[in-house]
């Protein structure tokens, strides 16, 4: 399919054991990113596969035994991928869909360390089935290089994403339902999961329906579908971490937008009287006023 860029990327989580179906809903997580290894403690399992599946859950998968193979040259890469594409077919890999290689050091400015290695690799799966998992000199310089995919890890990064990676590992150890997690961020709508992605909704939280103002409100001026866009693209993470300022910012205004229409609804528009019933039904009021209550609370809206 074309690829299609997300513009409200979506949460998943990657881990080295099995995350429960419950516990990705509890994050509000809709993917796992699952490893293909030699190392058998870690791997993905049909089971795990089957559940998923069945709840919705896209599954892609990783390739890595030490950290470092991506050093060891093309007889390593081939031989990486075969066993990796052996694995992954034992578990209903779908013709087509890629699998990663970590690359999980740093290159230090030189990520052609890792070219025989990705050319070994291309030999067995070829540029359109396989991309590195690594900081952004080597995502950058795979894709520079002819490969399909790339998932971006912020580690090595800096401030620099690159604008192919379909996935970005945005932090690092956390817990969900008592497993340790990193946490990603799906950027396009597909990113190699197994089962062909549906069409993605082009407005899911509805942002039309938020009208844009500005509206004059106690002594403000409030730009309601800005507010609320501002504050979805902070709140993403699960954790708020260091955008708490901006959404403490952005919390305060939404108060005042959340006010602002509960008054429309109870007001006679003409004359400034009460209304005998509140017309909760116009202009999505109900709706909006209960979307920005939540977000006024800080709730992470999915």
């Amino acid at each position: 399919m074309a690829a299609v860029r997300l513009s409200h990327p979506q949460l998943g989580l990657d881990s080295e054991s099995e995350v429960p179906t419950s516990g990705h809903r509890d994050v509000g997580s809709s993917f796992a990113l699952r490893y293909l290894s030699r190392s058998t403690g870690k791997v993905l399992t049909q089971r795990e596969v089957e559940n998923y599946r069945a709840a919705g859950i896209g599954v892609g998968v990783v390739f890595e035994d030490a950290a470092d193979n991506a050093l060891r040259g093309y007889d390593q890469g081939k031989a990486d991928a075969e066993f990796a594409f052996t694995q992954a077919k034992a578990l209903g890999i779908p013709a087509g869909r890629p699998i990663f290689f970590a690359v999980d050091f740093d290159p230090a400015g030189y990520p052609s360390r890792t070219d025989g290695y990705f050319d070994g690799v291309a030999a067995v799966l070829g540029h359109q089935g396989a991309g590195p998992y690594g900081g952004y000199e080597v995502v950058k310089h795979q894709f520079d290089r002819g490969f399909s995919w790339g998932w971006q890890t912020y580690a090595w990064s800096g401030s620099e994403l690159d604008a192919r990676a379909q996935l970005y590992q945005f932090s690092n150890d956390h817990r969900v339902a008592g497993v340790g997690v990193d946490y990603d961020h799906a950027l396009f709508a597909d990113f190699g999961q197994w089962d062909p992605p549906p069409a993605p909704d082009p407005d899911p939280h509805h942002y039309q329906w938020f009208p844009e103002g500005p509206f004059a409100y106690a002594n403000k001026l409030l730009y309601e579908r800005w507010l609320v866009q501002e504050y979805d693209r902070y709140r993403l993470a699960p954790h708020v971490g260091a955008n708490s300022e901006m959404i403490g910012l952005l919390r305060e205004d939404l108060t005042l937008a959340r006010k602002r229409v509960w008054l429309e609804a109870h007001t006679n528009a003409q004359s400034g009287d009460r209304l005998p019933d509140p017309t909760w039904s116009e202009y999505h009021r109900g709706w909006r006023w209960q979307q920005l209550n939540a977000r006024s609370q800080g709730e992470r809206v999915v």
